[in-house]
């Protein structure tokens, strides 16, 4: 029987992704697999590049996103798998 140690969940909040997080908790629960989420976030400096804007700008930016990923992260999963 093969093996699946460790099992990558991209997660993107689109249609495609809901239900993915069900499949792939079951898929671990089965093979005892060590789950990691991922979200990627785009650098912001892509979205300024026109404006005279950097620096701390940026990172507060960035922060400011990653934290708001966090905070989607959390509400799909427990819209999937429940409290």
């Amino acid at each position: 029987m093969p093996s699946l140690a460790k099992i990558l969940l991209p997660v993107d909040f689109s249609g495609r992704c809901r239900g993915g997080a069900r499949y792939v908790e079951a898929l671990g629960a089965r093979f005892g697999s060590e789950i990691t989420l991922l979200h990627v976030l785009p650098p912001p400096h892509y979205e300024f590049s026109a404006l005279e804007v950097g620096g701390s700008v940026l990172t507060e930016l960035y922060a400011a996103r990653a934290a708001q990923a966090r905070v989607d992260l959390d509400a799909h999963l427990h819209d999937e798998l429940g409290p």
